[in-house]
């Protein structure tokens, strides 16, 4: 395989969630795991489960069917994995339903989303539609921008916001 072949082609990890088909670019993806016990955090959204400990590590635990607008959580089989992303480093694990195969796909098989459906879909979500042929079947793929679903820019307000609270709190009981 030649330089320019690579440079053309992403490897995404391919999940399901609601019987639709997601992905994720493997550069965002630490790891993928079974879920873990988690410890529920009152006051979080609705699609924060909680925080799970990986590795020594707390990482606050997303159901990416709830995050993503669907109105019934993640159906929690023996297939549910969450999908462990680091982003500046923080880890950030995104429970789905069931996580189906690593894919090599070339650049010229994505699509950008259709402006016709633009009406009323929060776009900013999805980076493109991979298309993959198997036979005469096509799959449609939407790939999904990590940045985005874990709410990246909320990550400083929110560690400053619990910062402020937890010096505000010290501050009472010092006095």
């Amino acid at each position: 395989m030649s330089s320019t072949n690579v440079q053309q082609e992403n490897i995404y990890v391919s999940f399901k969630i609601g019987g639709e088909t997601f992905g994720f670019g493997i550069d965002d993806v630490k790891q993928i795991i079974r879920l873990p016990h988690i410890t529920r955090v009152p006051k979080m959204p609705a699609h924060v489960l909680g925080i799970s400990n990986l590795r020594g590590e707390v990482m606050p635990l997303t159901d990416l069917a709830l995050r993503l607008g669907y109105p019934n959580p993640c159906t929690t089989t023996d297939d549910t994995r969450v999908i462990v992303i680091e982003k500046d480093d923080v880890l950030t694990g995104l429970v789905v339903e069931s996580v189906n195969e690593v894919k090599s796909a070339e650049v010229h098989n994505i699509d950008a989303f259709p402006e016709m459906l633009s009406a009323g879909v929060d776009k900013k979500y999805i980076n493109g539609i991979l298309k993959l042929t198997d036979g005469d079947a096509i799959t449609l793929i939407q790939i999904l921008n990590t940045d985005e679903v874990i709410e990246l820019d909320a990550l400083p307000k929110q560690t400053e916001r619990s910062y402020r609270r937890s010096a505000a709190a010290k501050a009472e009981e010092a006095e």
